[in-house]
């Protein structure tokens, strides 16, 4: 019996700014996961980081932001549309309203108002896991 592999582990954050979130806008490549598709800023733990190393190294990788106190949100198992599974673990901040955001990878990084994400071409995990949060937690 061949042994099973486990899944990939990784970290997504959803920094808020007043009512918006950031947003990154993933390359239009064919062989990602989801391209040109919005999405919030993470990525894949490398060696022997925790959830929340991978979250502050991904953000800063991604927009030039070094997170300061991230929340872990909740962890959730994932299987991405190349049937790759993933457990998640999704940590929160606030924008400090002091640190620039910069796109450093994908197409384009922004805050997105909530009220525009019904109509958001976006990681469809990931809009449950914004509503999710946002319902739970006063802005």
């Amino acid at each position: 019996m061949a042994k099973k592999q486990p899944n990939t582990q990784g970290a997504n954050i959803i920094l808020l700014n007043r009512e918006s979130v950031l947003l990154q806008l993933r390359d239009n490549i064919p062989n990602i996961s989801y391209p040109d598709y919005w999405a919030l800023p993470g990525g894949k733990t490398e060696d022997r980081e925790t959830p929340e190393q991978t979250a502050i190294r991904e953000l800063e990788e991604e927009c030039g932001y070094k997170m300061s106190n991230p929340l872990f949100v909740m962890k959730k198992t994932i299987t991405k549309d190349d049937g790759t599974k993933v457990d998640a673990s999704v940590f929160t901040e606030k924008y400090d309203q002091i640190q620039p955001i910069k796109c450093l990878e994908g197409q384009e990084m922004k805050f997105i108002p909530l009220r525009e994400l019904p109509n958001l071409k976006l990681v469809p995990w990931q809009r449950q896991v914004i509503q999710k949060m946002i319902s739970k937690t006063a802005l």
